[in-house]
């Protein structure tokens, strides 16, 4: 029997109007292992490694996605919309029928055009937007190494 264990990335603490938020440590940039080239001949998909975690980083134009391939032509969605809230769920390859799992609102307005981080590892993920931690969560399925997105720009991919 083999047994998989996690460690999330350390966090911040930083208080904003009398409320308690999460931003991603400065110390975990140490991550950043080995940068990948992306193939940008398809503007909508990247293909990544699945024997190592990623750190996949970029700007959104909201509303915006990342769809996380996991087979079967469906797939783990991160939807954002105008106003930075963020649903994760299934979803076809299409973007139709997306099924919502978790929603998340942090009440913050991170403006048109926020600065993403996506960190992947198995079947776990954490997400960032302007540094502040949004979600983590746990897909259905294995990633199959394909990633789709929509108006997602200034894309780089790091191993760790």
């Amino acid at each position: 029997m083999t047994t998989v264990v996690y460690f999330a990335p350390l966090k911040r603490a930083t208080v904003i109007d009398q409320a308690l938020y999460f931003v991603w440590w400065s110390g975990n940039d140490k991550l950043r292992n080995q940068e990948v080239g992306l193939n940008t001949s398809n503007e909508q998909q990247i293909s990544f490694g699945t024997n190592k975690g990623i750190i996949l980083e970029g700007t959104l134009q909201l509303p915006g996605h990342l769809l996380i391939h996991n087979g079967g032509g469906v797939g783990t969605g991160i939807l954002v919309n105008e106003q930075s809230v963020t649903e994760m769920g299934t979803m076809n390859v299409d973007g139709a029928d997306f099924q919502c799992k978790e929603r998340v609102d942090r009440e913050i307005t991170f403006g048109p055009t926020p600065r993403f981080r996506l960190l992947l590892n198995r079947n776990m993920l954490e997400f960032y937007l302007n540094d502040f931690f949004i979600q983590c969560y746990t897909m259905e399925q294995m990633p199959d190494g394909i990633m789709f997105y929509r108006n997602a720009s200034d894309l780089k991919l790091w191993h760790w």
